[in-house]
């Protein structure tokens, strides 16, 4: 008997386990509050909202909610990406979200843009023609409307994107004539 009373209050407490499903909204119904997401996982999942949800709308690429925006459900948008908190609806496919954080298609987009413009502007890409570990240099030929030029990528290799040491370029698996691009 004691036993069966502890497995009950196991699975009443895993289906209350806190959920944090990731993924783009694929439909919205809010007159039945509910949205219905694709996870980055794969399968479709149902999300239950209650009056006392929340809604943050943060940047693309906000590492917290410091800056986060409070909107309302009438403000998502089919190809927004959330990650909603909240508990189990007693089922894998569908729970019950007590905060969604969004990331808008539109801000997404508009980010992504930006970085491609970036890279347009500032990258460079061709084929590898030499590799020099103890200089830290790879020269690329770098291909051009009056011919493929050289062109060196040292400063590619004077940190780490983290602040870090330089990396050792006779670490990394790179080859004469590979084809590579640096931001």
């Amino acid at each position: 008997m004691l036993l069966l009373v502890a497995s009950c209050l196991l699975l009443a407490q895993a289906s209350s386990q806190a959920v944090r499903p990731i993924g783009v909204i694929t439909g919205i119904d809010a007159g039945a509050k509910r949205l219905t997401i694709k996870t980055d996982a794969g399968p479709d999942m149902s999300i239950s909202m209650e009056e006392s949800t929340r809604f943050l709308q943060v940047a693309p690429g906000a590492k917290d909610l410091g800056n986060a925006a409070a909107i309302s459900m009438a403000e998502l948008a089919v190809g927004d990406r959330i990650l909603a908190r909240g508990r189990s609806a007693g089922d894998s496919g569908s729970f019950v979200a007590a905060t969604i954080i969004v990331m808008s298609k539109a801000d997404i987009a508009r980010k992504r843009s930006a970085e491609r413009a970036e890279w347009e502007k500032r990258g460079i890409g061709g084929v590898i023609t030499a590799l020099s570990p103890a200089s830290k240099e790879i020269t690329i030929k770098v291909p051009a409307i009056t011919g493929a030029k050289p062109a060196g990528v040292e400063p590619l290799l004077k940190g780490s994107p983290k602040g870090g040491r330089p990396p050792d370029i006779g670490s990394w698996n790179l080859d004469l004539n590979m084809n590579v691009g640096a931001p």
